[in-house]
């Protein structure tokens, strides 16, 4: 099932381990768009999951042209953490205000920059 175009009935055929991962795919895309690229660790330390957990569904998300390597991050010292951001047209939202005289709609794309130009 593909993540991005679930439906109520579409969740209810998973098994409990399938909705978990399902929604761990989720919180990860939803954590890149607001926050933008982070490293594993990061990632697992702000969604409080394992780190193997997090880069086994990272591998998932790049497979499926989710998300995409973004370079090398900082390193206190180490080896530097590889950097893991959206995908530029993964999915984009429409984004409506409704006023009382006038309605606006645009269209975002995953760097929140708007692709309509209104």
């Amino acid at each position: 099932m593909d993540f991005l175009t679930e439906t109520k009935n579409s969740l209810h055929q998973l098994s409990n381990v399938e909705k978990k991962k399902h929604l761990l795919k989720k919180r990860i895309v939803r954590y890149l768009y607001f926050n933008g690229p982070k490293s594993a660790a990061e990632i697992s330390k702000k969604l409080k999951s394992s780190i193997p957990t997090i880069t086994t569904t990272i591998i998932e998300l790049i497979s499926n042209d989710v998300i995409k390597e973004q370079g090398q991050g900082n390193s206190s010292g180490g080896r530097r953490p590889n950097l893991y951001g959206l995908q530029n047209d993964t999915f984009f939202i429409l984004g409506i205000d409704i006023g009382r005289f006038a309605t606006k709609m645009a269209i975002f794309n995953t760097k929140l920059e708007n692709i309509t130009g209104l």
